[in-house]
This record gives C-alpha cells, sequence and structure tokens, in this order.
C-alpha cells in the first residue's frame, strides 16, 4: 500500500516539528551543525523564522502528519535567482523518491527562477538527483560543488 505524502509549505504552527526533524538532521552531519548548535535555536525562534514573509520558504513532506522531509528556498538579490538549501529526508525514507518529490515542487513553484544549491563532492546520491532535475555543476571546490538549475524563461 502506497502512502499519501502531502508536500506543503511550512507554517509557523510548524515549528515544533521542524525543530525535531532539524534535530535528528544534525545527529545525521547535516551541513555540519553540531547538535549542540541546533539545540540553541528554539521553537520560539524558529516560529518567528517561518512566519517571515521575506521570498524565503521552507518545504515540507508529511505522511500522516508527520513531517518526514524539508527543502529550503532563499530568494536571491534579484527576484529572478535564489538558491536551494537543507534538503534533508530521514534514513527510512530515503531512496523512495521524497527528496525528488520535495525538489520538483519547489522547481515548479519557482518557474521562471535560476536555482543555485551547494552540496558536498563525496555526497554522490544528491549529485545525481540534482543532475536528473536538471542542475548542471558549474564549480568545483575542494569541499562543494556548486550546481545551477537556469529557468530558460
Amino acid at each position: 500500500m502506497k502512502r499519501s505524502i502531502d508536500i506543503r509549505q511550512l507554517v509557523p504552527d510548524d515549528a515544533p516539528a521542524y525543530k525535531a526533524l532539524r534535530l535528528e538532521a544534525s545527529r545525521d552531519g547535516w551541513f555540519g551543525i553540531s547538535q549542540d548548535a541546533e539545540r540553541a535555536y528554539t521553537v520560539a525562534l524558529l516560529r518567528e523564522t517561518l512566519n517571515q514573509n521575506d521570498g524565503s520558504y521552507l518545504l515540507g513532506a508529511f505522511v500522516n502528519q508527520r513531517m518526514i522531509a524539508m527543502v529550503g528556498f532563499g530568494r536571491g538579490m534579484s527576484p529572478s535567482t535564489g538558491t536551494l538549501f537543507g534538503l534533508f529526508v530521514q534514513p527510512e525514507w530515503r531512496r523512495s523518491g521524497i527528496g525528488q518529490q520535495l525538489c520538483k515542487a519547489l522547481i515548479e513553484r519557482e518557474a521562471g527562477t535560476d536555482i543555485k544549491l551547494e552540496v558536498r563532492p563525496d555526497n554522490l546520491s544528491a549529485i545525481k538527483l540534482y543532475e536528473s532535475l536538471g542542475f548542471l555543476i558549474v564549480d568545483r571546490g575542494p569541499e562543494s560543488l556548486t550546481l545551477i538549475r537556469q529557468s530558460y524563461s
């Protein structure tokens, strides 16, 4: 039986679930953030973050109202540019297509936007995912690769 996945923008009421997923991600080495540093982010602070209206947002993937994955978008200096960041999928949901669904939802939402991202060069599964979505490697550094998906509109 296939479970229904709900992908939607996070709202301030999602702050407790967002905090829990961020804490889990920090155990997984997500962006090199330590669990101690992650614990410093309070639910109240995350609620404020989710309430900002600056063109940036987070999408969450939910199964039975439980957040299992997330990805963020930060608006660039120009309204036609932005950055995809913070993709995290709970380990038991990896390789299930959730990360791809989240990224596709973000790309569709940002039609007409050139989207940039950075990824560790050793994260081959993420690189493969991003390339399958039309991202191209434009810079190779020792610590990260930069990929861009141009909108062509």
